[in-house]
């Protein structure tokens, strides 16, 4: 099919008589659906996805994931190009406290022979979190490119990169970059 769609569920219960010994009861549930989607003719993928889990404990309470991602990719003669993005939230529902994650990463790959290749990656993500006692932020942008080539006629190989890299945080009006 060109258009696949997937469906998961999953429960676990480790509950038991706390009269045996056990003193930590916990649940777990998780369920996600994934489509993918491929045009006839244009040589490109599409994908779908989310994910949903929780965490029940008798001794820390509920937690909750939710995952949403996005991956596009498509490939040409001597290159292919994809696109990849996440959004990713935790959070512990009995203190109110969440950690959310997003992420975008682009890579585009260029070889026209055996003997050359490059590959440029750009990625940015971002990770928040809302504690109790404290907030942070944090910020990762990269730009990155790698080239390899070889000469067929004799024994010699160059290869080189190149990197662009910003970081900056925040943690309760403290800012770093």
């Amino acid at each position: 099919s060109r258009f696949p769609f997937e469906a998961h569920y999953e429960a676990n219960d480790s509950r038991i008589n706390s009269g045996l010994g056990a003193v930590a009861n916990y649940k777990s549930e998780s369920y996600g659906v994934v489509q993918r989607y491929r045009p006839a003719d244009a040589g490109i993928n599409y994908t779908l996805s989310y994910d949903h889990n929780t965490q029940d404990s008798s001794t820390i309470g509920e937690d909750v994931q939710d995952l949403l991602g996005f991956d596009a990719s498509r490939s040409f003669k001597h290159q292919s190009v994809s696109l990849n993005a996440n959004w990713n939230r935790n959070r512990r529902l009995s203190t109110d406290e969440q950690t959310l994650y997003r992420t975008l990463v682009a890579q585009h790959r260029y070889a026209p022979s055996p003997n050359l290749s490059i590959q440029t990656v750009a990625n940015v993500s971002e990770t928040e979190n809302e504690l109790r006692l404290f907030r942070s932020n944090f910020e990762v942008a990269q730009l990155s490119s790698f080239g390899f080539w070889r000469d067929a006629t004799r024994p010699l190989t160059v290869s080189g990169g190149a990197r662009l890299l910003s970081l900056s945080s925040s943690a309760d009006g403290s800012d770093n970059e």
